[in-house]
């Protein structure tokens, strides 16, 4: 315990005793890609955070690509650290997002899952709109 309490003051362990950050809101959403065109989206990301001390939050998307698909539906997400987030949309089993997040605003890139889990070149944005 005491080593938890001093890697506590460094803001790296958590044992859900003290809420992590609030992550609830709408956020604008942009991926760009210089690889797959699919992933070249503008659009807007609502997360739901219904227990601040749990590290799962839920959430849905809406957001056109640039081969002029609209595309909605849900998502599914987690802490991983007080400042990094994983998510995924639940339409897509094999990309995942991943980024640093603090303050409402979040930046990272795209990855898939297949056989290795690897980068796909695409990087991501999440900022927080104003009430």
């Amino acid at each position: 315990m005491a080593a938890c309490a001093s890697i506590l003051l460094l803001g790296s362990c958590n044992d859900l005793t003290d809420p992590l950050p609030g992550i609830s809101g709408t956020y604008t959403y942009q991926s760009r890609s210089s690889d797959f065109v699919r992933l070249n989206r503008n659009g807007v990301i609502t997360i739901d955070d219904f227990n601040r001390r749990t590290a799962a939050f839920t959430g849905t998307f809406d957001f056109v690509n640039d081969a002029g698909e609209h595309v909605t539906g849900g998502l599914l997400g987690s802490f991983v650290t007080r400042d990094h987030i994983y998510f995924r949309f639940l339409n897509s089993h094999f990309e995942f997002h991943e980024g640093s997040y603090a303050l409402g605003r979040a930046n990272g890139e795209i990855f898939f899952q297949g056989i290795t889990y690897e980068s796909s070149g695409s990087t991501f944005s999440l900022i927080r709109r104003l009430p």
